[in-house]
């Protein structure tokens, strides 16, 4: 009988990073969490080099990208992109949200977007059934009501949301999250077109 893939995951989104080694089947031989951060950076690779010393070689990498860090997220993509190219293999972009260590398989999973906008996610079975997309304070009351019997989650604390409740990203748990139809491309998710401030323009 062959033995189920082998999987490698990755998510450094949010303040507490983690790397997996488990099955397609979902069986997890090995994992490590580490604090993210720009003076924590380093407990990544120090993780996927213990893993990869002590598991079999994985058959497929899946990399979270996002909503989150922006400086996380990109690590992360860094170096899955870089084991990929070592063991000739395509990392496999997968949102963040579904690496929420939660217990329920249906809710809405909502962020801190930054200037007054949010993101928001329905999450159905380890899928994103819609988002993540930005929205205003209005339009995330609005996405709740459509179930108001889902719980809500947050990476982060919400002012503004109350009812959320604190979700941790566990890479763990991308390893039995249903790949997507469309694939995603290995870039982080943005919310909003990259702010660019250009230099004033000197007047002589």
């Amino acid at each position: 009988m062959t033995a189920a893939l082998a999987i490698l995951a990755i998510d450094t989104s949010s303040h507490l990073g983690s790397v997996a080694l488990g099955r397609s089947d979902g069986e997890v031989l090995w994992r490590q969490e580490f604090p993210t951060g720009p003076k924590a950076g380093g407990g990544l690779f120090v993780a996927l080099e213990e893993c990869l010393d002590t598991g079999p070689a994985p058959g497929r990498i899946l990399v979270g990208v996002g909503p989150g860090s922006y400086a996380g997220v990109r690590m992360a993509i860094a170096a899955a992109t870089g084991l990929g190219l070592a063991l000739g293999l395509e990392p496999v972009a997968v949102p963040s949200v579904c690496a929420y260590d939660v217990e329920t398989t249906s809710f809405h999973a909502i962020g801190d977007a930054r200037r007054g906008a949010f993101y928001y996610t329905e999450m159905q079975a380890g899928r994103c059934m819609r988002g993540p997309e930005i929205c205003d304070e209005d339009e995330v009351h609005s996405r709740l009501a459509g179930h108001a019997d889902w719980p809500v989650f947050s990476a982060g604390s919400l002012a503004k949301f109350p009812m959320a409740q604190p979700a941790v990203t566990r890479a763990a748990r991308l390893l039995t999250a249903p790949l997507e139809d469309i694939s995603r491309s290995l870039e982080p998710i943005y919310l909003r077109e990259p702010h660019i401030t250009r230099p004033r323009v000197q007047v002589p």
